[in-house]
């Protein structure tokens, strides 16, 4: 029979036994979040990366958590975080149009068009009932270059 050195785990033939010390942790103690503030966080459009950063883990870490706490994945829970978020920005920007004051405007106005795609409205009127055809402006146009020349 072949000699066990201290902290082998095998029967010396190669099989593993279980280990002597059932009760004994393996490995790093799981890292617990605060689920609000992550929650919160994606909300406000913040990276993974970064909230992984700021827990001081690397982003599979918390990415895995989330798996484990939320049963979707990282990319999927970020995803609904980030439209809950921009749904809080539509629904403040309501309740302050409502009020009619001129509370935080134009930060509002600057994450509509950020986040949710909102854009200045510019119209144009064009005059359909003219006589003029583009081939005649065409033609004045080139006139033009014409005679300054």
């Amino acid at each position: 029979m072949t000699k066990k050195s201290v902290g082998d785990n095998t029967n010396g033939k190669g099989a593993r036994i279980p280990n002597e010390r059932p009760d004994a942790v393996i490995g790093r103690p799981k890292k617990d979040f605060d689920f609000e503030k992550i929650k919160y966080d994606l909300m406000c459009g913040c990276s993974g990366v970064a909230l992984a950063e700021e827990f001081g883990v690397h982003y599979d870490t918390l990415y895995d958590w989330v798996k484990e706490k939320t049963g979707m994945s990282f990319s999927d829970f970020s995803q609904k975080m980030k439209q809950k978020g921009n749904d809080n920005i539509h629904k403040k920007q309501y309740e302050i149009a409502m009020q009619g004051t001129k509370e935080s405007v134009s930060m509002l106005i600057w994450l509509g068009k950020q986040r949710l795609g909102q854009k200045d409205k510019h119209e144009s009127n064009v005059n359909l009932d003219s006589k003029v055809s583009v081939f005649e402006l065409m033609e004045k146009d080139d006139k033009k270059g014409t005679d300054t020349e």
